[in-house]
């Protein structure tokens, strides 16, 4: 069915996602420059647990473990029953590295 919400909403939701998939792709490809902004952009939206994974991939592939750690644990806190074993790896790949 056709979603409906307040469009600036809606807009800021698609916005984010295209934002997210643009940082994914740039870390994929090893771009960290390009990543950065994006990155910073997901940043100062409001938190979702896909946005806060991404963020912390970017802290991880940055050096920055820590970083990375704190943000996959919240966005563990947020996901409910959209956390899977992957994610939880992931997080565990995270505080191994931040030892």
């Amino acid at each position: 069915g056709v979603q409906t919400c307040a469009l600036p909403i809606c807009w800021q939701a698609k916005e984010i996602r295209v934002t997210r998939k643009l940082a994914e792709l740039a870390m994929d490809r090893g771009d960290l420059d390009s990543a950065e902004p994006l990155i910073g952009r997901l940043a100062g939206a409001e938190p979702d647990f896909r946005s806060l994974l991404a963020q912390a991939r970017f802290a991880h592939l940055a050096g920055d473990d820590d970083r990375a750690v704190s943000l996959a644990t919240e966005a563990r806190s947020i996901a409910g029953d959209d956390w899977s074993p992957e994610y939880e790896s992931l997080l565990e790949n995270y505080s191994g590295s931040a030892d």
